[in-house]
Order: structure tokens, then sequence, then C-alpha cells
């Protein structure tokens, strides 16, 4: 009886392990992911609010408010040669392992730069 109960809280102790690592892992995949799609969004707004005002600020404006709705900083906008380049600084996700790990909040995106071609159609 006793190395069953062993043997259960064993299986038990490696699944919240597996169970805690794929989560963190999710979690970070998915936080690189969404913050690429968050920078290319603004671009693409900022894009379109260029090509409608061709005023450099009016396109600043577009991507600062597409920003602070989206929760992120903006911390760099160029418009320059017809291409958009922006960069953006995203919170950091703070999962399970890398709260009690810190020197592996840095494997974290904390910034994502996107460029976008501003075409005349």
């Amino acid at each position: 009886m006793r190395e069953w109960l062993v043997s259960a809280i064993k299986i038990i102790l490696i699944i919240v392990i597996a169970v805690v690592i794929i989560n963190d892992v999710g979690t970070i995949i998915l936080s690189n992911w969404q913050s690429y799609m968050v920078a290319d969004e603004i671009a693409m707004a900022t894009v379109r609010s260029y090509k409608l005002t061709h005023s450099v600020e009016q396109a600043q404006e577009v991507a600062e408010d597409w920003a602070a709705q989206r929760m992120v900083r903006l911390t760099n906008l160029t418009i320059e040669d017809d291409t958009v380049t922006l960069t953006i600084e995203i919170p950091k996700k703070r999962t399970y392992i890398i709260r009690h790990i810190k020197f592996l909040e840095n494997i974290l995106p904390s910034s994502k730069t996107v460029s976008r071609e501003i075409s005349p159609k």
C-alpha cells in the first residue's frame, strides 16, 4: 500500500510540474506572437493615417493613440523613404517560473520593432 501511495504522489508531482512548464512556455510564445501582432496593427494604422493626411504629426498621434489603447508604449516612430518603422515597449509577462528565477526574465520580449511600406495606392 505504501509503494502505491509513493507512486501516486510521484505521478501527481510530475503532472503538476509538467503543467506549470507547459503554461509558462505557452505564455512566452503567446506573448511574443501577440507583441508582433500589436506592433503590426499599430504600424498599419500609422500607414493608413499617413496615406490619408500626408502629415507625420497626425500619423504619430494615431500611433500613440493605438499604442495607448493596447496598453503598450510607443518608443520610436520614423516615417521616411515611404516606410513606417516603429518600436513598441510591451509589459513583461510574469510567469510562475520566471517570477522565481529572475535571470530568465530576459527571455521574454520587452520590445518589438516593425516596418511597413507606405504603398502609393
